[in-house]
């Protein structure tokens, strides 16, 4: 989400667009990864790839995750 919480929780994980953690992921700005809201999404919905997060943002997401599991 572009909706940026007036605070940081556990299962959020803020990505500023002129961060590393930003770099290759086509995002054109501050965005909220809510591992709180969890969706399923069929492939044939998806039209392209924009980008990918690195190895160290994905391990922030996953402890995310893990968080709003319970984990």
């Amino acid at each position: 989400s572009s909706q940026l919480p007036r605070r940081e929780y556990p299962p959020n994980l803020i990505v500023r667009q002129d961060s590393p953690e930003a770099e290759g992921t086509g995002l054109d700005g501050d965005s909220v990864i809510q591992a709180e809201v969890i969706l399923t999404v069929p492939k044939t919905s998806v039209v392209k790839r924009l980008g990918q997060f690195n190895d160290v943002t994905m391990r922030a997401i996953d402890q995310c995750v893990k968080v709003s599991l319970g984990l």
